[in-house]
């Protein structure tokens, strides 16, 4: 994994999370990202099971009145801890003020209950995190400095009650890098559960900085809102994309689940980008090829009040996102979307920066999906809060496309339910056509070929299938 941001200055969430290293051992974040603040909630009383090995900070000069720089404290007890083969470094109830403090490997931080660790408000009090002091270390080179960091870790642990504030709205200079609550570097196996994020950027994300890629990684049971009380410094004030995973900058974003997420507000639910920025990854270095994005899980998501932009699954042209499924989704966008917006073409944009909103508003109210080998719909449900003319489904230049037992809004005078442009291979099964219709399924392109339709109920559609822009009747196998 390249770097697991928790937190922009903006961002919030509650919950737990554990991240593997790569050499399989467990780095435990039992966390959530509150506003400009993380609030730990571990399961049980931090106090539980004492650590024979634990330390207090106060022991090594921290003074928790919010005023005193602890940075040098907290660092020196956990380098203690570190020297000694591991063990706990404790942060009693207090304020506890701090820099960039490096965490080690087997080392369990914990934040008690009215614990508060306080990021400091001024960009020299941060550094980019160090190696680990381990043998064979060596130097780390990170993008974004932040008040707790790590690199190559394995056994950590950061629990409690307490609260990791970052202080954000300090940050508003954007000539300069802003601090994360949370930068780990190098980490594989990683494991994030039961959060409430609230972000005016991107709740769950993974980039944007891709260099190492984003590999074995679990994010279930989180719950996604747009902000109640804050006023955005970037982004959109509802928040951009509930789940963004990208790849822009080379590396590989693979094995990737996420499950059991409600959304409610933000801007787009789900963004899924690869693309070529290719931005170097230190002074001096070449710029990186183009990454790999495959083997990605959406399953258990549910989201309310989204704006009418909809999804977007886009590659490049010879690379393609691959082997992605979404099960059991059911999304519920602002709609009202046009008639021309279903006829517009998409830029690829290949060397933009990647977010939910850089294409506009797009051409399916649901889901577009350009450059995909391999895409399975199941059991997906797509909802207009007001008529929408958009296709619900566009499919561009994929290959190995499956939907099954789809639902979905169709307006009077809508564009086609599901527009396929260039498909080869498709298998459309047990889904309803809309009694709007019309039709249920536009084929269009010489190369669309191979599409089998099988166990659906389309009798209430005016048309079912239509073709268009060089597609025959012969692309359809079986109907």
């Amino acid at each position: 994994m390249d770097g697991l941001e928790w937190g922009y200055e903006f961002s919030r969430s509650i919950g737990g999370a554990a991240v593997k290293s790569p050499h399989g051992a467990a780095l435990v974040l039992s966390c959530v990202l509150l506003g400009t603040a993380i609030t730990l909630a571990a399961p049980g009383k931090p106090g539980q099971g004492k650590d024979p090995l634990a330390v207090d900070v106060r022991d090594f000069g921290a003074v928790g009145d919010g005023k005193a720089p602890c940075t040098p404290a907290i660092q020196k007890a956990i380098d203690h801890c570190a020297a000694r083969g591991g063990g706990t470094v404790r942060l009693p109830a207090g304020v506890w003020l701090t820099g960039t403090v490096y965490l080690e490997s087997n080392l369990t931080l914990v934040l008690d209950e009215g614990c508060t660790l306080l990021g400091s408000r001024k960009h020299q009090d941060y550094a980019r995190p160090r190696a680990s002091t381990g043998p064979g270390a060596k130097q780390a080179h990170f993008r974004y400095p932040a008040v707790l960091a790590g690199t190559d870790l394995q056994n950590v642990t950061i629990r409690g009650e307490g609260t990791i504030d970052g202080q954000g709205e300090a940050f508003r200079d954007k000539s300069k890098p802003r601090p994360k609550n949370l930068y780990l570097q190098n980490c594989r196996n990683v494991v994030i559960r039961n959060c409430t994020v609230s972000s005016h950027c991107n709740a769950i994300k993974l980039g944007t900085e891709s260099g190492g890629g984003f590999q074995e990684i679990e994010l279930t049971g989180c719950t996604v809102h747009s902000p109640r009380r804050s006023q955005k410094i970037y982004g959109a004030q509802r928040g951009l994309a509930g789940i963004a995973l990208e790849i822009v900058d080379g590396g590989r974003l693979e094995k990737v689940t996420v499950s059991g997420v409600r959304i409610d507000g933000v801007s787009v639910p789900i963004f899924l980008r690869l693309g070529d920025r290719a931005r170097s990854y230190g002074p001096g270095m070449p710029k990186p090829g183009v990454g790999t994005f495959q083997n990605v899980v959406l399953r258990d998501i549910t989201a309310e009040n989204v704006s009418e932009i909809g999804c977007s699954i886009t590659g490049l042209p010879g690379h393609p996102i691959r082997d992605v499924v979404l099960e059991n989704l059911q999304l519920s966008f602002d709609g009202g979307g046009i008639k021309d917006q279903a006829a517009r073409a998409v830029p690829e944009r290949p060397e933009s920066y990647p977010e939910s909103t850089m294409f506009g508003t797009l051409p399916a109210y649901g889901f577009y999906c350009r450059h995909v080998e391999g895409l399975a719909l199941r059991n997906v449900r797509l909802r207009a809060r007001r008529p929408d003319l958009r296709h619900a489904v566009l499919a561009d230049d994929v290959k190995r496309l499956k939907i099954e037992a789809l639902e979905a809004d169709c307006a009077k005078d809508a564009a086609a339910v599901l527009r396929f442009v260039e498909v080869d291979g498709a298998e459309i099964r047990r889904c309803k056509a809309p009694a709007a219709a019309n039709p249920f399924l536009l084929l269009e392109g010489s190369r669309t070929r191979q599409v089998v339709l099988e166990q659906n109920d389309l009798s209430g559609a005016a048309k079912q299938v239509d073709f268009g822009g060089g597609a025959s009747a012969q692309a359809v196998l079986s109907h």
